[in-house]
């Protein structure tokens, strides 16, 4: 058949090879040579426009990486596993700081208390209040009870318990007059002592050696009798006051 364009001799379902048309059999297309040959060149002529180019999107930094996706996707439950023991592991540390905060509050709390308690202690020690809870002990180690001795007399002993605001008097008693002498004061309480006395008493009379804890008062009531070098007896402190005795006899 001959091409519709240029009129040489062409077969069917060949292009021409001088225009290069295409020519289609006829059992494809039901149109005329014509009319084909028109759509043929026009689709020729016809060019896609170029779809301009896609904006570019900037990578969020936030974005998981594909690598970490690729990990939860293979392993779903090693990532739930792991992301569940991440919040054990948040509220544990959060329970532990709660904990270490009472602690240390409670810590805080019990040393307070503990120096407000030594605080008072303390006070009450040294306005006296603990004598009526604390009673003084005293004890007269030398001389022997039942010894002879001589004008001047060495007295060793020890007292414990002795609280500010009480004073240590070694005294000499005579229970049948009511009265004592005193003759020296203690000055080193709550541990050993050594002291030594002058007995004038007529010979071969037994009297009482006695160790007395007495207040403020008595005490410089005794010190002022000492001062004026009296002979004449004191009235006799009360017993409570008595930390030991002996009794003992004045020699030839």
């Amino acid at each position: 058949m001959k091409c519709p364009q240029c009129g040489c001799n062409v077969q069917k379902d060949q292009k021409c090879s001088m225009c290069g048309l295409y020519i289609p059999d006829e059992d494809v297309l039901s149109l005329d040579d014509a009319e084909y040959s028109k759509i043929l060149i026009d689709m020729d002529n016809f060019s896609v426009p170029e779809s301009p180019p896609l904006p570019s999107v900037p990578s969020k930094s936030t974005t998981t990486p594909v690598s970490k996706l690729n990990r939860e996707f293979e392993n779903p439950i090693e990532s739930e596993t792991s992301i569940s023991e991440t919040s054990i592991n948040e509220e544990e540390s959060q329970d532990s700081k709660k904990v270490k905060k009472s602690s240390l509050r409670g810590k805080a709390f019990v040393m307070v208390l503990s120096l407000i308690l030594c605080a008072a202690i303390g006070f009450l020690y040294l306005k006296g209040y603990f004598a009526l809870v604390i009673h003084p002990k005293g004890e007269i180690t030398l001389p022997k009870d039942q010894t002879v001795t001589a004008t001047k007399v060495s007295v060793s002993g020890v007292t414990r318990n002795i609280i500010p605001g009480h004073y240590i008097w070694l005294v000499v008693d005579k229970d049948k007059y009511h009265q004592c002498w005193p003759k020296i004061p203690v000055s080193t309480p709550n541990k050993q002592f050594s002291e030594d006395i002058w007995e004038g008493g007529p010979p071969e009379e037994p009297y009482t050696l006695s160790l007395y804890a007495v207040d403020k008062q008595m005490n410089d009531r005794w010190l002022a009798w000492l001062d004026r070098k009296e002979y004449n007896g004191l009235p006799l402190p009360s017993r409570k006051q008595r930390l030991d005795s002996v009794t003992l006899t004045k020699g030839q």
